[in-house]
């Protein structure tokens, strides 16, 4: 869908671009003061040349001022891989330890139980902590 509003947008504006250029092709003279050069050259290069080179300018201004926006995404993408990674050890752990308790029951079976649910539920507190 996006790429057929493209479309619709360029197709006028190459229009308008090729008309631009044929009534506008009359030679224009460029003089560079300082220095002792002087050109003619045809009118629509010029002011396409002076629009190519304004877009050019802000393309690198916005690149520029985005980069702390960018720098500040990399630190997000690095914090949330160490989550990733501290979640799925703490998961590995539990694991770990309801494997053990399955195979390490008590003749009452309510103290191993009980301290592996204390661990379950301060693993699962931690997680909530750091994740908000």
């Amino acid at each position: 869908m996006t790429r057929f509003f493209s479309w619709i947008l360029m197709i006028p504006l190459a229009a308008v671009g090729v008309f631009f250029t044929i009534s506008n092709r009359g030679l224009i003279s460029i003089d560079l003061w300082p220095v002792p050069f002087s050109f003619e050259i045809p009118m629509f290069a010029a002011i396409l040349a002076v629009a190519f080179g304004g877009f050019l300018a802000g393309a690198i201004i916005s690149f520029i001022s985005a980069g702390h926006r960018r720098a500040c995404n990399r630190e997000l993408m690095r914090m949330l891989e160490n989550s990733r990674r501290e979640e799925a050890l703490l998961r590995e752990q539990i694991r770990k330890l309801e494997k053990a308790a399955s195979q390490k029951i008590p003749p009452n079976g309510v103290g191993l139980r009980r301290d592996i649910k204390k661990a379950e539920i301060a693993a699962a507190a931690k997680l909530a902590f750091e994740r908000s």
